[in-house]
């Protein structure tokens, strides 16, 4: 393994493949000398704070390196939407990407624009110095209060978090890494592209989103690293081809959001070992991993992570890899069971995973009171199948009279497109209810399991509690 740091302290060799991208092997060194020129061009640039969304993770990569060794800083939105980057206006100078649309939506905001794709290269390799204790990555997340938070890393946390990986899951084999999350977030960007690029293993540009294209890659590019979400792992068909997924697959891991047990368990029933599952967070980074072959759901914290409960019984961490210095509590109620190993309890505050995007239900209301046919609304997430945002709404007087005029569906419709101007598709609601208030127990509380139990009457499930705070 090298450090993030020595990865351009000197040439790379030209027989290492750094990616594979539309079926072509992308060599180390031309990866490394289109690092070299975008910085170069960077360092030319009065620009300092850039936006970075790309669809390509190679591109993405070499917009990331370059940027850091010109000296800037780069941040990494929650997601490419046009209401995303008004909002992020303010703290940008310019935005890197692939995406034609957002380049065009940053250019009418005034914003320095910069497309990928290559720049002609140096015959001369110059060695190049990245800063380690000063923030150079900005990620966006939702905070327990509902508005997007900036999380801060270093170089150097996300260094010490790369040798917890290597230390203790790294697998027996060199591998190849899929992605079949996107890298524009914590998990995504540490596991599918900087851990194989310090481990000099090579990722896969393209994203393996649905089953059989997964397994195509997989057994292509054997042995592999999957690097997956629950979401994807619930979606596995039972008459899977098991035993080219075994062949093909070397490990497999999960994160982003919890992994039903039944997911887990038909994983290690049809290939013999269940995936790897990787608990932690944006401002944490990784904090304990498990690998469930019955029914236990115990997590062993990392070697480099401490952990202990505040008053509240909620989990606290304090680990190098943390964006902050000493204990950070994570939101999750836990119970201790011995200094390596803690048990989940649920979540104490409204920020819910669906599809293993983290989503601020906080936040998504007060974008839906913005309408006028709105008095009042509540939402929670119920289980059915998977994980489905529903929302309780009374109606305005203005809200009564569309409702007459255009109907439940074009009602459903008009409050999704509303939403989706700020939030990503797969997070809009799919269930609507209109009542003439919202329910409430005799503390005058709205509690997610009296709007779970509106669901649950009306689709005949008992949906599972997936947010256990109250309003």
């Amino acid at each position: 393994m090298i450090s993030l740091t020595e990865l351009l302290l000197a040439p790379m060799p030209a027989t290492r493949t750094i990616a594979f991208s539309q079926n072509k092997s992308i060599s180390a060194e031309s990866w490394q000398q289109q690092v070299f020129a975008f910085a170069d061009h960077y360092q030319q640039q009065s620009s300092q704070h850039y936006l970075l969304w790309c669809q390509s993770a190679l591109q993405f990569s070499i917009q990331l390196f370059a940027l850091w060794v010109a000296g800037k800083n780069v941040i990494m939105p929650a997601n490419g939407q046009h209401e995303t980057l008004q909002r992020l206006a303010d703290n940008i100078d310019a935005v890197v990407s692939d995406d034609r649309e957002l380049l065009r939506a940053a250019n009418n905001l005034a914003l320095t624009v910069q497309a990928t794709g290559e720049l002609p290269t140096a015959p001369i390799f110059t060695p190049r110095v990245l800063a380690t204790n000063e923030p150079i990555l900005t990620l966006y997340t939702s905070g327990s209060s509902g508005e997007p938070k900036a999380v801060s890393r270093t170089l150097q946390q996300m260094q010490a978090e790369l040798d917890t990986l290597h230390a203790q899951l790294k697998p027996d084999t060199d591998v190849t890494v899929i992605g079949a999350v996107p890298h524009q977030h914590i998990y995504g960007l540490l596991f599918r592209l900087l851990w194989p690029l310090t481990e000099g293993w090579p990722f896969v540009d393209e994203v393996a989103d649905y089953p059989e294209p997964m397994l195509a890659l997989l057994q292509r590019h054997a042995p592999a690293m999957l690097v997956a979400s629950p979401a994807q792992l619930q979606r596995f068909p039972e008459q899977y081809d098991w035993p080219a997924f075994t062949a093909a697959v070397e490990c497999c891991f999960s994160s982003g959001a919890p992994l039903p047990l039944d997911a887990a368990l038909q994983m290690h029933a049809a290939t013999g070992q269940a995936p790897i599952e990787v608990l932690g967070s944006t401002e944490t980074g990784g904090v304990a991993f498990r690998q469930r072959n019955g029914q236990d759901q115990v997590w062993r914290r990392f070697d480099s992570v401490a952990c202990r409960l505040n008053d509240e019984g909620c989990l606290e961490v304090c680990s190098p890899a943390a964006s902050v210095e000493g204990w950070f509590a994570m939101g999750d109620k836990a119970e201790l069971l011995d200094d390596q190993h803690f048990r989940l309890l649920g979540r104490a505050d409204r920020i819910v995973k669906v599809e293993g995007k983290r989503l601020s239900l906080t936040e998504m209301e007060r974008c839906l009171l913005t309408c006028p046919e709105i008095g009042q609304c509540a939402l929670t997430v119920c289980y059915h199948n998977r994980d489905i945002v529903a929302a309780v709404i009374v109606l305005s007087e203005q809200g009564e009279q569309r409702l007459q005029r255009e109907g439940r569906k074009a009602l459903a419709e008009y409050w999704r497109q509303h939403l989706l101007g700020q939030f990503e598709r797969v997070l809009l609601p799919r269930w609507f209810r209109y009542l003439p208030a919202l329910p409430v127990d005799a503390r005058g509380k709205t509690t997610q399991q009296a709007l779970q139990q509106l669901f649950s009457e009306a689709t005949g499930t008992e949906p599972a509690i997936s947010v256990q705070a109250e309003k």
